[in-house]
Order: C-alpha cells, then sequence, then structure tokens
C-alpha cells in the first residue's frame, strides 16, 4: 500500500513539474492506480477468508483430537493390574514398531545374503548400520557387529551379531535363529 502512495505522490510530482500533461491523461493514470488499489484490497479480503477457514479446520481438529484421547480413557481397564499390564504391552509394541523402522537388518531376508569374506562395506549395504559396534577379546575375531532390538513385542530384545576378522567377516548370527 506504502508503494502506491509513493508512486502517486511522484506521479503527481512528475505532472505538476511538466505542463505538457493534459487532464484526461492524469485522470487515466488516477483511474489504473484506483483498480490496482481496488484489485489489491479483493486479493487481501480473499487471502483472510482463506486464512479464517484454515483456523476453523484447525480448531476443528484439534477438538476432535481431544475427544480421541477421551476415548482412550474408556478403552483402558479400570482394574489396576489390568491397566498395568495393557499399558506394558502397548509400551513393547511401540518400541518394538520403532525397532522394526530401524533399518534393513530386521528383515530375515536380509541376513540370509549375509556370506563369509564380505567386508565392512558390503554388510553395512546389506543389514544398514549397526546399533553397536564393538572390538572382540577373542583373538580370531577383531570387531563384531551388533544388532539388536524388540522384533516380536515380546519385551526382550533379539540380537544379531555379524563378526570381523581383517576387515572381512568369519562368522555371524541372525536374530531370527
Amino acid at each position: 500500500m506504502h508503494k502506491y502512495f509513493f508512486l502517486i505522490i511522484f506521479s503527481s510530482i512528475s505532472v505538476w513539474g511538466n505542463d505538457a500533461v493534459s487532464n484526461k491523461e492524469l485522470l487515466a493514470k488516477i483511474e489504473l492506480i484506483s483498480n490496482r488499489v481496488k484489485q489489491l484490497e479483493q486479493r487481501i479480503q480473499s487471502v483472510e477468508k482463506e486464512n479464517n477457514q484454515l483456523r476453523k479446520e484447525i480448531v476443528k481438529s484439534t477438538q476432535t483430537d481431544a475427544s480421541k484421547l477421551t476415548d482412550l480413557a474408556q478403552i483402558l481397564p479400570s482394574d489396576p493390574d489390568q491397566k498395568k499390564s495393557f499399558l506394558d504391552k502397548l509400551r513393547f509394541e511401540i518400541n518394538s514398531n520403532a525397532d522394526k523402522a530401524s533399518g534393513p537388518w530386521v528383515n530375515p531376508k536380509n541376513w540370509k545374503k549375509i556370506r563369509k569374506r564380505m567386508s565392512y562395506y558390503e554388510v553395512r549395504k546389506v543389514l544398514g548400520t549397526p546399533t553397536r559396534i564393538k572390538p572382540s577379546v577373542k583373538p580370531n575375531i577383531e570387531q563384531i557387529y551388533y544388532y539388536s532390538g524388540d522384533l516380536n513385542a515380546d519385551g526382550s530384545q533379539e540380537e544379531g551379531t555379524v563378526n570381523f576378522s581383517d576387515k572381512r567377516v568369519v562368522s555371524f548370527e541372525s536374530p531370527f535363529g
């Protein structure tokens, strides 16, 4: 809006400085500016209308989310022991889902691709980044890749290992047996 104010002032100064401008030209310029201002006002109104609609949708969605929370309270058992058991199972399931999403090592087919003499790079390409990497105390193994997580939501960690010597796989154990 400020741009147009300065534009009007500048055009009026240039008009007064130039005697050759007729009233018709001046009126045409003012009409153009007026039309442009009207268009901008219409755009502002439409944007404000969209903004109000979005605000209403956000409020509506947060209210439905709050009602879902009250539905959760109705789902929980009232007996403290059953409630604890339910929440433990829920926690195990959430942790298990997070572990299942932690990389390609959670797929049994990928463990079948592991072979002796594979390099660090090849193992990471097949199984992804290990959960832990540790040096070994055994003389014939120099490094161990650990892949662990609760894959079946039973509360215990399943673990697979890949043992390296001279930067090559010498043995491995799948978490799937």
